[in-house]
């Protein structure tokens, strides 16, 4: 628990949401709580419909937005880098799709 609490303290400075969920995904995993894990998990991912009951249980509101998402995206390279990690290759296809650029100007 020590060494996870001093890998998680930068993380938690950054996205505390991803902090919190990362606890609640062990705690649930060191319980065998299969289905709350699998649920923090999904959220993490930025699934929709997570039960109110899986974020309770890891102390986590809302879903994860687009705000939230960069911040742990941060919270990951700091893993990364953690882990001995150089960095990290993200691959975007489609971008202009997600940018919501009309068809004509995609095409």
């Amino acid at each position: 628990n020590e060494l996870m609490e001093k890998r998680l303290a930068e993380i938690q400075r950054n996205a505390p949401a991803l902090a919190q969920a990362l606890r609640g995904y062990r705690t649930a995993v060191t319980r065998g709580e299969t289905a709350v894990a699998d649920a923090l998990i999904a959220w993490l991912g930025a699934q929709p419909n997570v039960s109110a009951a899986a974020k309770r249980y890891a102390g986590i509101k809302g879903d994860v937005d687009h705000f939230g998402a960069l911040s742990f995206l941060q919270g990951l390279l700091v893993m990364l880098r953690d882990s001995g990690h150089p960095g990290l290759l993200l691959v975007l296809d489609e971008v202009e799709t997600i940018q919501r650029v009309r068809t004509d100007s995609r095409e």
